[in-house]
C-alpha cells in the first residue's frame, strides 16, 4: 500500500480496517512490511513472507 498521489480520505497515518494476507515482501532498502497504526492493532496481517517487520500487529 502507498499513499495516493492525489487528496482522499485517508492517510498512510490513519489507515485502518485493512487486511494484508500472502504477500512476499524482501530485500527492500530498509523495511519489507510496516504498520505505523498504534495498538490495539487496526489492520490485520498474516501469513505474509519479509525480511524486515516493523510494527506489533503483524503477523508473518
Amino acid at each position: 500500500m502507498s499513499r495516493p498521489s492525489t487528496p482522499s480520505c485517508f492517510t498512510m497515518d490513519s489507515q485502518s480496517g485493512n487486511v494484508i494476507v500472502g504477500n512476499v515482501a524482501i530485500d527492500n532498502n530498509s523495511t519489507d512490511l510496516e504498520d505505523v497504526n498504534p495498538t490495539p492493532c487496526l489492520n490485520t496481517w498474516f501469513g505474509n513472507t519479509a525480511d524486515v517487520v516493523v510494527g506489533a500487529c503483524i503477523d508473518e
